[in-house]
């Protein structure tokens, strides 16, 4: 499935897209082909949006909609965490992140995060 943009984010703010995706598997595996195994959308997932820094209090709390996809819109510039709730991801890629593994939300555009959860059908 593409992503679509949606053109909400004014020209100082940003956005991450999470797309996830439930695996078949029940453990990471080397040399798994992530985005060509695992198809079905993790629908109802959580994810919570946090400040680099961290921190026990989310700035935002969204569900996987029935694509598999959350949407932080309308971000300031910086360095944000996604951590998925209720369980860990066996594997995660980003077009933006940092050395830590944080996403970078920059003016205008939307970060991604492709999110892949262990122990769903695929």
């Amino acid at each position: 499935p593409a992503l679509v943009q949606v053109p909400d984010e004014t020209s100082t703010t940003g956005a991450i897209i999470v797309e996830s995706w439930a695996c078949g598997i029940g453990q990471p595996q080397q040399g798994f082909d992530w985005f060509g195994q695992c198809t079905t959308p993790a629908t109802n997932q959580t994810f919570s949006l946090y400040p680099e820094s961290g921190g026990t209090t989310p700035l935002a709390t969204e569900t996987a909609d029935e694509q598999g996809r959350v949407r932080f819109a309308n971000l300031p510039p910086g360095t944000y965490q996604v951590r998925p709730e209720g369980t860990v991801w066996c594997y995660a890629e980003s077009d933006r992140v940092d050395a830590n593994g944080n996403v970078l939300v920059e003016s205008q555009l939307e970060s991604h995060v492709w999110s892949f959860v262990c122990g769903g059908g695929s």
